[in-house]
């Protein structure tokens, strides 16, 4: 056809041109246009058009703008072809000038011209333009006759108010399902999940026919707000509707049940349309991870190698993932490697998954190494080195960091502000958390929902609470996060009473959820209120807050009920739950070990190993303080000599401190001393003072003094220590020692911290500090409290008073 010519008509020609467009070959639409410069069909306005739009959907804007502009006639499908073409290649605001110039030639704006234009000013988030088109959609009549302005606006509003969106979905008398799937998809990226579902539910009541962009949103509402029983629904509506077959919603089906913890629904729809899609191998390693069944994402990912799936860099990313959160550091390891191996750590997105990786598993060193060898970091980069050095202790060198970043093109932001306030740990970093706080105001940071919390969190760290308070009440975007991290932080700093009553005022701006529970249930275990953990267990079941689905909560309910005395209902919990994890198994196995049932402690043990489940770090300390408790020493050694040589869990010196307790309590004092020398590691003050214990206990007065002068050496600034110290000279009688310690304590100005008690008194908590003569009911407690002791004596309760600590 190019060698006869045939195409070199005002007919032939637009038609040939818009298929080059079509399949991108903008070589040969090239040559079809130098073939006819100087011809008459140069100045054809649909020829014209159609080498603008072919310039245009092949990137070369200022190629279609030269065309453009040579052109001496200009219809309104020229104009709308530049102004779409600008539109779609992300010249907005050459876009929305075009438009002015358009109107100015005399042309009315059409429904195409309007849609580019309302695009422009959603990117650019011209609010006034938009509502001024809006007003143009609206006098013409426009709005009513085209569905897809009225897309538009709502993709527009969508940006600055949804309630805005709303307005302009409601007015439309012509909806389509484009219609509805924008308003769904702005209540998602907005957040408002349970409203996108809500519209979903209306656009089926009113029988809309939703398509596979509708159900992509809606589960992805689901897979965000959690909500497995409506998610299931969804599902058979895909069924029903024919798009199980799509591949991307078959992806969303995965994602979905991942994110509500349903493996199993999970893999179901992964192996009934299993392909050679990595997309679904991808998503479905994800919800793997997402459901912490670790083991079957490694072994999935082992079966995508041999099914000879080629892995990209998705895949590499969620496995280092997978690593970090699994503590597998030497699987973390060999996935680097092979990321080396296929160039794939030129990529920024790789070397930022191994540099989480590394600061997620502490391992600091390696984490700086990568970072060292990025040839471009982002801000994410420095954030995840910044968050792990403060997380190592490394403060000092946060902050160099921080110093060094300001010095690059890379800009603080506010996640950076928030990785720096997490260093701020108590009141010697409060002017470090205020020079932060400075540097949000002076540059003029955004200060979201995250860095609030942050700052509220530092303040009340720092024992500012009335600064923490103003922060938090005067963020006009408080979150359920914000509210669940200001709970947190009551609980941190020992203030459960007050916990309590934000959890109550929370109630009256938003609905709790499961993680507002786990944070406000430690508040029963600080006040020993078993009555107050029943009514937030019946609270959750009432509200359908997660039981028995939600293995956090059930593990954070099993932890408190353990705590406040009531193992029973601690072992109901861990019996009911649906799904249990290793730290389910981990809280069980601590819930017998503080009650002194360590055979019971042995056995959920056992029981662990035979499930399958791998024991961890923290399996290791709750087994060896439940041996402690109960004075199991041969089990104890046992368990203690197969840590590393049948699991693989190197000994800490967290677990070498029980070792101490356990042998301490026995009365080997000798075996502990012999245990901390011959430990490969530096012993830190807890083992010391877990030995120093076992002395008071068993009078061993020179062991006591050597110990208790590296104790004072380690901490000097431990007022806890010198209060040890001083009890078990008290109570040999050297008060000598006693006297110089007492010097010691005052000389340093340190201030031991008030006991205090809490007891429940008809649904009301009364707090009680040691020695408050100030409280109202000092006297009627205290007289109470004699009448209770004298009773005891004439009942025959003696007394042992060689454990009673002094007051220092």
């Amino acid at each position: 056809m190019e060698a006869s010519g045939a195409h070199r008509d005002r007919v032939a020609l637009p038609v040939v041109l818009k298929a080059c467009a079509r399949l991108q070959d903008v070589e040969f639409g090239k040559r079809v246009h130098l073939c006819i410069v100087g011809t008459e069909l140069a100045d054809d306005v649909r020829v014209r058009t159609a080498l603008v739009d072919l310039y245009c959907k092949c990137g070369l804007v200022d190629d279609a703008l030269e065309v453009f502009e040579e052109m001496t006639q200009r219809d309104l499908v020229s104009w709308n072809a530049m102004i779409s073409g600008c539109v779609a290649n992300c010249q907005y605001k050459y876009a929305i000038l075009l438009c002015f110039r358009m109107r100015r030639d005399g042309l009315r704006l059409n429904s195409v011209t309007l849609v580019s234009l309302i695009l422009a000013c959603r990117e650019l988030s011209e609010f006034r333009l938009g509502q001024a088109a809006h007003c143009y959609s609206l006098r013409s009549g426009i709005l009513q006759l085209e569905p897809h302005v009225g897309t538009s606006l709502i993709g527009f509003y969508s940006r600055f108010d949804m309630r805005l969106s709303h307005n302009v979905f409601e007015v439309l008398e012509r909806r389509n399902t484009v219609c509805w799937n924008a308003i769904i998809d702005g209540y998602f990226h907005t957040g408002k999940c349970s409203e996108a579902l809500k519209i979903f539910l209306h656009m089926i009541v009113d029988n809309v026919a939703p398509d596979s962009v509708t159900f992509l949103a809606v589960m992805q509402s689901c897979g965000e707000f959690g909500c497995l029983k409506f998610g299931k629904q969804v599902h058979q509506l895909v069924i029903k509707y024919g798009f199980s077959v799509d591949k991307f919603v078959g992806n969303a089906l995965i994602n979905m049940y991942g994110r509500c913890g349903y493996c199993e629904h999970a893999s179901l729809v992964f192996e009934r349309g299993l392909t050679g899609d990595v997309a679904s191998w991808n998503a479905m390693i994800s919800a793997y991870k997402n459901c912490m069944c670790f083991n079957e994402a490694l072994a999935l990912f082992s079966r995508m190698k041999c099914d000879c799936i080629g892995e990209n860099m998705v895949t590499i990313g969620i496995m280092l993932s997978v690593c970090a959160q699994c503590g597998c550091l030497e699987r973390g390891k060999q996935l680097h490697a092979y990321a080396i191996k296929s160039g794939m750590t030129d990529n920024t997105s790789i070397d930022d998954a191994l540099l989480s990786m590394y600061a997620d598993l502490n391992i600091v060193t390696s984490a700086q190494e990568i970072f060292n060898g990025m040839d471009k970091s982002n801000a994410v980069s420095w954030n995840t080195l910044i968050m792990a050095l403060i997380k190592d202790g490394l403060t000092c060198k946060a902050w160099d960091l921080f110093g060094k970043m300001q010095q690059t093109e890379t800009k603080p932001n506010s996640f950076t502000m928030v990785s720096l306030l997490k260093g701020c740990t108590n009141n010697l970093f409060l002017n470090f958390g205020r020079s932060i706080h400075g540097y949000v105001i002076r540059h003029g940071l955004d200060v979201n929902s995250s860095l609030c919390t942050a700052l509220a969190d530092m303040y009340m760290d720092c024992g500012q609470e009335s600064a923490a308070f103003y922060i938090f009440w005067n963020h006009s975007d408080r979150d359920l996060v914000s509210w669940n991290a200001m709970i947190a932080s009551y609980i941190h700093n020992g203030r459960p009473n007050d916990a309590l009553t934000l959890f109550y005022r929370m109630q009256f701006e938003t609905k709790p959820d499961a993680s507002t529970m786990i944070n406000v249930l430690p508040s029963c275990a600080q006040m020993g209120s078993l009555l107050q953990v029943k009514c937030f267990h019946a609270y959750i079941v009432r509200r359908e807050l997660g039981l028995p689905l939600d293995t956090s909560l059930g593990n954070a309910l099993l932890t408190i009920y353990a705590k406040c005395g009531s193992i029973r209902s601690a072992e109901s919990m861990f019996r009911n739950l649906l799904k249990r994890d290793i730290i389910s198994w981990n809280a069980m196995i601590a819930a017998y070990g503080i009650h002194g049932q360590g055979e019971d402690a042995v056995r959920i043990f056992c029981e662990l190993l035979s499930a399958r489940e791998r024991p961890t770090r923290v399996t290791f300390v709750s087994i060896l303080s439940a041996c402690s408790h109960s004075g199991m020493i041969e089990k104890g050694w046992e368990i203690f000599h197969s840590m590393n040589r049948d699991y693989n869990v190197p000994p800490e010196v967290v677990h070498y401190a029980c070792m101490v307790d356990l042998l301490g309590r026995a009365g080997n004092l000798d075996k502990a001393k012999e245990l901390i020398c011959s430990m490969p590691m530096e012993p830190d003050a807890s083992l010391w003072r877990a030995l120093l214990s076992a002395c008071r206990m068993f009078y061993n007065m020179e062991l006591a003094r050597i110990i208790g002068e590296k104790l004072i050496e380690l901490e000097p600034m431990n007022i806890a220590n010198y209060i040890l110290l001083s009890n078990i000279y008290a109570a040999a009688g050297n008060w000598e020692y006693v006297t110089i310690l007492r010097a010691d304590i005052k000389e340093k100005g340190l201030e031991k911290t008030p006991g205090n008690s809490w007891i429940n008194i008809k649904n009301e908590v009364q707090s009680f500090t040691a020695g408050n003569k100030q409280d109202p009911q000092f006297e009627m407690s205290y007289t109470k409290l004699k009448l209770s002791l004298d009773e005891l004596v004439e009942n025959g309760y003696i007394p042992h008073t060689s454990s009673i600590w002094h007051n220092v």
